[in-house]
């Protein structure tokens, strides 16, 4: 065996020859820490700790470090922080390479896919693979930015110059039959392994083969801590389901709905019904102070309305003293229309109030049949004073 120089503290080899046979060097103190070892490869040197007994241990690889190994580009007195088999880099610039395998020519580290670069300028740790700028960092609050260094004040801040910006994707993963593409579970300290609520991608129940088939999104929560149950899909046309798994229409909802800012999430809807706090417009968005406007044909099979005018059994009170018909006579003949029912301009105007008017129409009906009752009684005056005559 030959070599040109030995050190005992710095060690600088130089080996000029084929090793089978082990040999070993010793440091002041009489330990061996470097020792070469031939039992699986030519040229494998080992270098050894404290007093470990190079015989004890096999050479594994063309360096073998059984401790720390530090790399510096400057001296270093303190080694308080060095542990137990770490690779430590240690300097101003100093960082970790790694080049492509094959490549011979070191000098083009910019070209993409050649140079693979980690380094620690400002605590952080960079990772550089030759394109331009840092790939990722990671900040010393573990907070890490993929295209981006600075202003990473959240745990994952994406900046990406291209679309899409993130990816998911998971292969031929079935659950209840259906092809999931990908997934973001959400889950807190206490169960880490369970998720509280999921997203997924999902390959739809309609189309062609698997493959061509189109995909949903579909939002998944727990309740109560046993089993995540879908809540939402969007499918692929769009169309939306809140507590159904296959919507037909743009917005299918299993349940009441409330609208209106004063009263969502405080006034609970009817079941599977709609609850509106303001006005609202069929076919047509002028609807002016109308709850309801509609432009078109409605069709009932009854209809119940709530009067808040008076009801009209005052007609049949002692009290009540209809119109007498001369005058009833008289206003008929000057306004061309009941007393107390609106004109024809004034419904064309207006429009029509149908709970005020089927009071109006009531209590027309019911003056009315106070005059028949009178009429009878007249009538009934007359048949006698005429029975009377008949009998002289």
């Amino acid at each position: 065996m030959k070599w040109s120089r030995i050190l005992s503290h710095g060690i600088l080899l130089y080996f000029a020859c084929v090793v089978t046979t082990q040999s070993q060097w010793a440091n002041d103190g009489g330990y061996s820490t470097v020792f070469l070892n031939g039992p699986y490869a030519s040229y494998n040197v080992g270098v050894a700790a404290g007093d470990h007994n190079p015989s004890q241990y096999s050479i594994l690889a063309k360096l073998h470090v059984a401790g720390d190994m530090l790399v510096a580009n400057t001296g270093m007195t303190q080694g308080a922080y060095l542990g137990s088999g770490n690779l430590h880099i240690a300097g101003s610039g100093s960082g970790l390479n790694i080049w492509k395998q094959g490549l011979t020519d070191l000098s083009n580290s910019t070209n993409p896919g050649n140079r693979w670069y980690f380094y620690n300028p400002d605590s952080s740790l960079r990772f550089f693979t030759g394109t331009t700028g840092d790939v990722m960092t990671i900040n010393p609050s573990g907070n890490i930015g993929i295209g981006s260094s600075s202003n990473l004040a959240v745990k994952l801040t994406v900046n990406a110059h291209s679309y899409p910006t993130i990816r998911i994707r998971t292969d031929s993963v079935k659950s209840t039959g259906q092809s999931i593409l990908g997934t973001i579970d959400f889950t807190d300290n206490d169960q880490p392994g369970y998720a509280e609520a999921r997203v997924s991608a999902v390959r739809s129940a309609v189309g062609g083969s698997t493959n061509s088939k189109p995909s949903d999104l579909v939002f998944y929560l727990d309740s109560a801590n046993t089993t995540l149950n879908e809540r939402m899909r969007i499918d692929y046309r769009g169309d939306v389901g809140l507590g159904i798994s296959s919507p037909k229409n743009r917005l299918d909802l299993a349940g009441g709905m409330v609208i209106g800012r004063d009263s969502a999430g405080i006034v609970t809807a009817p079941a599977n019904g709609l609850m509106v706090e303001g006005n609202v417009g069929i076919g047509t968005s002028n609807v002016g102070s109308a709850q309801l406007a509609v432009t078109g044909k409605i069709e009932a099979r009854e209809v119940s309305v709530t009067a808040t005018s008076p009801f009209p059994d005052f007609v049949f009170s002692n009290q009540y003293k209809a119109m007498p018909l001369d005058k009833l006579e008289q206003s008929i003949r000057e306004h061309r229309h009941l007393p107390g029912v609106p004109s024809a301009n004034e419904v064309r105007e207006r429009g029509l109030n149908v709970g005020d008017m089927e009071v109006k129409l009531l209590q027309k009906v019911e003056e009315l049949t106070l005059y028949v009752i009178d009429l009878k009684k007249e009538n009934d005056t007359l048949k006698g004073k005429m029975a009377v005559l008949r009998g002289k």
